[in-house]
């Protein structure tokens, strides 16, 4: 009988099959389980209590603090563990379509960079044909990446990609993609500059509310992530300090 596949089939494959992982498989479970406990409501961190109902979480000053310390002025961030050093991220296209808003926020929030901005490099690889294999394309040059290979090396074969992945589900085990033959490694087609600002170190884009910049440092902040008094949105000539100046 045919399976139908998803894309958590895929996910749940590439990321807790063969290759590494930081955690053993009873602590992600675990973890998987303890997060499902929380989601957010309205701007509000909410967890779910044993008698069934929402709570929110509230943080102490002293709790705060120590979590804006360990997020932000360690040589580590709490994001995935990147070095805060780096703002570089490499974008394998293969529909050269850009790249969203959505897609810079996610390499922002990875990166977490102490820079004023991140810069996504456009890598040449390998166009699909038509647009429906995408997804296709997309895995096949995770899955490289996940092998220690340079997936602008490759040109895949498109026609068999679709069998492949197939019979990678059905082994439950990954393999390279089929390939009809090399390539040069690719060259930088392109340089998307992103600026990123505040503590949470993300973009700003026009639909998004307004940020505040400090005086003293003259950084930006977004509205959300400060407590910002009403008095800096409503008087074009209040000031407003950061807490880090503040202090």
């Amino acid at each position: 009988m045919e399976r139908n596949y998803s894309l958590y089939d895929v996910k749940r494959l590439v990321l807790d099959g063969e290759y590494p992982s930081v955690l053993e498989s009873k602590h992600r479970k675990s973890l998987w389980k303890y997060s499902k406990s929380f989601r957010v409501e309205g701007g509000t961190l909410m967890y779910l209590h044993k008698d069934g109902k929402l709570r929110r979480v509230v943080f102490t000053e002293e709790e705060k603090a120590r979590i804006f310390v360990d997020c932000h002025d360690s040589e580590y961030g709490a994001h995935m563990g990147k070095n805060k050093s780096s703002n570089i991220v490499n974008i394998y296209d293969s529909m050269g379509v850009g790249v969203p808003e959505f897609l810079k926020k996610l390499c922002a929030t990875l990166l977490f960079s102490d820079f004023t901005g991140i810069e996504l490099l456009h890598v040449d690889i390998h166009q699909q044909v038509g647009g429906s294999d995408c997804g296709l394309f997309a895995i096949a040059n995770a899955t490289a990446l996940c092998f220690g290979n340079d997936p602008a090396t490759f040109m895949w074969d498109q026609d068999r990609m679709r069998s492949h992945l197939l019979g990678c589900l059905n082994s439950r085990k990954m393999s390279m993609f089929p390939v009809i033959r090399k390539r040069r490694s690719g060259k930088i087609k392109k340089i998307t500059p992103v600026p990123v600002f505040c503590f949470c170190r993300q973009p700003w884009f026009p639909r998004c509310p307004p940020m505040a910049q400090c005086v003293t440092c003259t950084e930006w902040y977004h509205g959300e992530c400060h407590n910002i008094t009403k008095d800096v949105w409503n008087d074009i000539d209040a000031k407003f300090m950061c807490d880090k100046c503040y202090q």
